[in-house]
């Protein structure tokens, strides 16, 4: 464990502040995904599934991995 924290203790930690941000409709998943897709910009979908502990990279490829299509045109020469 890096942060000497339980999961309860992390999840109560996470709903006092977005309560006091006034985000109701927030979820602990909205703020994974939105650091995932961030981050899947740096690096490769291996890398980030070792990351993000996915078991399944299709899992991964189906919510979080969303190449631009403009990027993809220019790997492949196209622009």
């Amino acid at each position: 464990m890096v942060f000497e924290i339980s999961s309860s203790g992390l999840d109560a930690i996470f709903r006092k502040y977005r309560d006091k941000a006034t985000l109701e409709d927030l979820h602990f998943q909205d703020t994974r995904r939105e650091a995932l897709s961030s981050i899947s910009k740096k690096l490769d979908p291996f890398q980030l599934v070792k990351i993000s502990g996915h078991e399944d990279i299709r899992i991964y490829l189906n919510l979080y991995y969303q190449e631009d299509v403009s990027v993809t045109a220019k790997l492949l020469g196209y622009t």
